[in-house]
């Protein structure tokens, strides 16, 4: 009698766009719920599409990311005989993604009207909060580093 169980299909160990997504979305999420409970507790503005603005690109941009980041995973891999030049190659490509993760970010909460001031602001800020967020940055890309 033939099997009714969908054929086995291989792991490849690979994680799948919409693994990406699905994450990154729950994580903009809860970084929405905290930006709007901080609000609250700063009598700022708490509407949902304020908090959404404020939590969601943060996520969805390190989720663009994650192609570039598995791109450099190959270019220069962490092993026993070469981590010391592929780890500073990892360290200026995580700094230069923070930097322009920033400034996305900003500029895309900008977009979207969740101003934090005038557009020609915009790169001053982002680079004071690409410092600010620097060691979230990092923790960000060496977690997807690992996966990749």
């Amino acid at each position: 009698m033939p099997s009714l169980d969908p054929p086995a299909t291989p792991d490849t160990g690979r994680v799948t766009p919409v693994q990406i997504l699905v994450i990154a979305s729950f994580l903009g999420l809860i970084a929405s719920g905290q930006h709007n409970i901080i609000m609250r507790a700063d009598q700022g503005d708490t509407s949902l599409g304020h908090a959404l603005g404020m939590g969601m690109p943060y996520w969805y941009l390190w989720a663009l990311f994650f192609p570039l980041i598995t791109i450099a995973a190959g270019r220069f891999p962490l092993r026993a005989n070469q981590w010391m030049g592929s780890a500073l190659a990892h360290l200026v490509i995580a700094l230069t993604l923070t930097l322009l993760h920033s400034w996305l970010e900003l500029g895309f909460q900008h977009l979207v009207g969740v101003r934090h001031g005038t557009v020609g602001a915009l790169t001053e800020m982002s680079f004071r909060r690409a410092l600010f967020f620097l060691p979230f940055n990092l923790v960000a890309y060496f977690a997807i580093l690992g996966t990749a």
